[in-house]
């Protein structure tokens, strides 16, 4: 609980971050091959670079990967290419740009689609050692590679094998609009 807000400052950082950087005058989206420059405020320690890698997800050393979604907010949702999330923090009509950020055990697999709010994508690799099986996801909608984890029951009880076509669902999320934040 003591590194909560660390954690809360870290992902300030990495939205302003975009904003800041040289190479991103044309676009303030963090895309495929950025670099980021990490600095978590009175820790020098934890201070990293962290190149966006081809399928959007940005590997910190401490933090672990990290999907990203590209899209819009408006009238209280996420909208993202193929499916939507409510959003109540963006209740009016206005459409703003945003990129939402969700960690790889945030994300649900399910057989079927999730009222509009999952995502279809076919299983291209399945890892299930450990305590989790690391589930590597390619979105039908948007190319969009994802990593999920599930506990090893939810495996099981899904059967999953490469070349499945399943829905994903964020059970938690968190949102950035690049006009709120600069530095």
């Amino acid at each position: 609980m003591k590194n909560l807000p660390r954690f809360c400052t870290l992902f300030l950082l990495l939205a302003t971050l975009t904003i800041s950087s040289p190479a991103q005058k044309d676009s303030l989206l963090i895309g495929p091959g950025d670099l980021l420059h990490l600095q978590v405020y009175d820790t020098p320690e934890m201070e990293q670079h962290a190149r966006v890698t081809d399928t959007g997800t940005v590997p910190f050393n401490f933090l672990g990967n990290v999907n990203v979604f590209h899209g819009r907010v408006q009238d209280g949702k996420m909208l993202l290419p193929g499916f939507e999330m409510a959003y109540p923090d963006c209740p009016s009509g206005e459409s703003r740009a945003a990129t939402a950020y969700v960690r790889p055990h945030e994300l649900d697999i399910d057989r079927t689609a999730v009222n509009g709010s999952s995502l279809p994508a076919r299983v291209l690799q399945i890892n299930p050692n450990g305590s989790v099986a690391k589930v590597r996801l390619e979105s039908q909608e948007s190319n969009l590679e994802l990593n999920v984890e599930i506990n090893l029951d939810r495996y099981t009880e899904l059967a999953l094998k490469p070349g499945d076509l399943v829905h994903v669902a964020p059970r938690h999320f968190r949102v950035f609009i690049p006009e709120d934040y600069a530095i």
